[in-house]
């Protein structure tokens, strides 16, 4: 019996995957305006003391970066997400008894710029206010993802399960009050014809001039995929799009990289190289993936666009040469997928090339993990969060000047290949285009 039942599930969940797919592809004629999530250019400065690389010194980045834990009385805390604010940064994060238990909820800090401690986490969402707001049962709650659009409002999308793991989870969309301290429950996205079983949220969206956004999703159940899904100037869902036909693609990462460009950077769900996926009219149109030089053995990644050029905070444990460096130093280092997370420049976006330009954590702990980077950025600084041996969650800032003089470094060594290309005439698209991030 027990086989029969293993036998009908798995049916079930193909017959799912593949009328899913079929959804993805409607015929669509675009009317919103869409643009890109761009910055202001930063000039470059010296600095007396600049971050090599691979050096194995317990000080390696702090030439360059702030520590700040995040509070947390939980047993776990994971997956965190950064919203700036301006004058401060408001992070958002699961924790509980473990991931996937009951007494999992989102908690809520903030930070002032230049402060040195975050608030106490306030836990603003749990299960059983879901459930009541959705009118279903949800046992258990991930992933927030939060984000402010070119409106002012701060929209949350958050991952509840009622049956099962996470591959039969389901997105609730919800929206912070103007002082962040109550949501709205919006409702849930409806993503799939049968049951909406299967769709994931991990990174924050990519901005619309006329207060719409581009939400990076996944499917993982039976097939996995990456998908984006279109929000009109009102916040509700128009439409979703599969990116492409690989298999084992979740949590992808966009940033906008002109008023109709984009870049898309997904988890391997198997032990494999990543790949690199272009965007056109404003992600209507996807090209095809590229293999990138860099392996993502099954951990969240984020791409950010600093302004002139793109940088990616990526787990890279397995081929971090400073782990190997640590041990000949006699450090006792458990070396495996996530006990390093560095930031990689895009050397080559059509090759899909990138570059390590300093780690920004080590994990010496046997189980312990630097993972799920969050980022945002303002005139000056890189701001980024992330798990911190499942037990907290770790802040840095890095200065923007710093990490473009990281680049010029890297550029010196191959002068030639970063000959400047006479540029494109620029395409007029009226205000169709990617919202320009204001910095405040």
């Amino acid at each position: 019996m027990r086989a029969v039942k293993l036998l009908s599930f798995g049916i079930c969940a193909l017959v799912l995957g593949a009328l899913t797919y079929r959804f993805y592809e409607p015929h669509h004629t675009n009317t919103t305006p869409f643009v890109p999530y761009s910055l202001d250019s930063h000039a470059l400065s010296s600095h007396d003391s600049i971050l090599t690389p691979n050096a194995p010194t317990e000080d390696f980045a702090q030439s360059l970066q702030d520590f700040l834990l995040v509070p947390n009385f939980e047993k776990i805390a994971h997956a965190s997400s950064l919203v700036d604010l301006g004058t401060r940064l408001m992070v958002l994060f699961f924790a509980g008894n473990r991931e996937g238990a009951r007494d999992v909820k989102i908690y809520q800090s903030f930070l002032y710029k230049g402060a040195k401690s975050w608030s106490e986490p306030k836990a603003i969402l749990t299960p059983e206010w879901l459930s009541r707001q959705s009118g279903k049962f949800i046992k258990k709650l991930g992933n927030p993802v939060a984000f402010m659009d070119t409106l002012g409002r701060v929209h949350l999308f958050v991952v509840g399960v009622s049956l099962g793991g996470w591959s039969t989870s389901k997105i609730y969309q919800l929206r912070f009050d103007e002082e962040l301290e109550s949501l709205t429950y919006i409702g849930e996205l409806r993503l799939g014809i049968l049951a909406n079983f299967s769709h994931l949220v991990r990174t924050p969206a990519v901005l619309l001039q006329d207060g719409g956004f581009m939400l990076p999703l996944y499917h993982e159940l039976a097939d996995k995929y990456p998908l984006v899904a279109f929000f009109d100037a009102q916040g509700q869902m128009r439409f979703a799009k599969r990116l492409n036909n690989l298999r084992g693609q979740l949590q992808p990462s966009i940033v906008a990289t002109s008023p109709a460009q984009c870049l898309e950077f997904s988890r391997s769900y198997k032990s494999d190289f990543a790949y690199l996926q272009a965007c056109d009219e404003m992600g209507n149109v996807w090209h095809k993936p590229v293999r990138t030089n860099l392996r993502n053995y099954d951990s969240s990644s984020v791409f950010v666009n600093i302004g002139e050029e793109v940088v990616l905070i990526h787990n890279d444990g397995f081929d971090n040469p400073l782990l190997e460096l640590y041990e000949l130093y006699g450090e006792d280092i458990h070396i495996h997928a996530r006990a390093s997370l560095s930031l990689f420049w895009l050397k080559d976006s059509h090759k899909g090339i990138f570059e390590r330009l300093l780690t920004l954590d080590v994990s010496k702990e046997r189980n312990g993990e630097v993972s799920y980077p969050a980022a945002v950025l303002d005139r000056d600084n890189l701001y980024i969060t992330y798990t911190y041996n499942r037990k907290q969650i770790k802040y840095t800032k890095l200065r923007l000047d710093s990490i473009y003089e990281l680049i010029a470094q890297a550029k010196e060594k191959n002068p030639t290949f970063f000959q400047e290309q006479k540029e494109e005439p620029f395409i007029e698209f009226d205000d169709f285009y990617f919202a320009h991030r204001k910095v405040r």
